[in-house]
């Protein structure tokens, strides 16, 4: 039967005493040598060959190279590992992390970003916040408001022509003449009643030459 070594490794030294005198008190029947006095097996533990320790002459020694072990052994403290007690890189990293930056709940705010981020932040906070249906013309500058009303009050040209309705009195009154002439001149035969383009066309310089026509019609 082999020896169980776990009775033999408790957590404390002075455990490790209270089972060594529970095994060889005065009635257990155990020699303090290990030996029953036929050969190193005690009676009812088994025989000492089979201990994994290193030491196997006696179980005396053995205990004692458990007792080193555990001598050895980091015991860690009530209030937890020191820092000395780390390795230095770990150490270093613990340093590291004593002076970063400790995010707010709430986010990071202007007052801890940089100089140039917390210009930036301001220029943005006071930059124009175009509407998402366009910019009016009340946000627009003074002088892109005047030539937004003069658009909005300028001569739209139709695609086929400005027709003579839309031409000053002044001009329609000319025109009138012009044609009064040219019928007059087609019923005597004087002229062709198909006015060249030429003509027409000399016919609008000189209403724009008088003031009659504007100069894009």
């Amino acid at each position: 039967m082999a020896i169980n070594l776990s009775a033999l490794r408790p957590r404390s030294w002075p455990q490790i005493r209270e089972a060594v005198a529970a095994l060889f008190n005065g009635t257990s029947g155990h020699s303090h040598s290990g030996t029953d006095g036929e050969g190193p097996v005690v009676a009812g533990l088994g025989d000492i060959s089979d201990l994994d320790t290193t030491a196997q002459d006696s179980l005396v020694a053995a205990i004692n190279e458990v007792k080193e072990t555990a001598d050895a052994a980091y015991v860690l403290p009530e209030t937890g590992i020191p820092e000395t007690d780390l390795a230095e890189a770990v150490s270093t990293s613990l340093g590291k992390a004593d002076t970063a930056y400790q995010l707010p709940e709430t986010g990071i705010p202007a007052t801890d970003m940089a100089a140039a981020v917390g210009t930036s932040l301001g220029k943005a906070d006071t930059a124009y916040q175009k509407p998402a249906d366009g910019i009016p013309a009340a946000d627009a500058a003074a002088a892109v408001q005047t030539s937004l009303g003069k658009a909005d009050t300028a001569y739209q040209k139709p695609v086929d022509g400005i027709p003579a309705g839309d031409l000053t009195a002044a001009a329609q009154t000319a025109l009138a003449r012009v044609a009064a002439n040219q019928a007059a001149a087609v019923a005597a035969g004087e002229l062709d009643d198909k006015v060249k383009l030429s003509d027409f066309n000399t016919l609008l310089s000189a209403l724009k030459t008088a003031g009659l026509m504007t100069a894009d019609a």
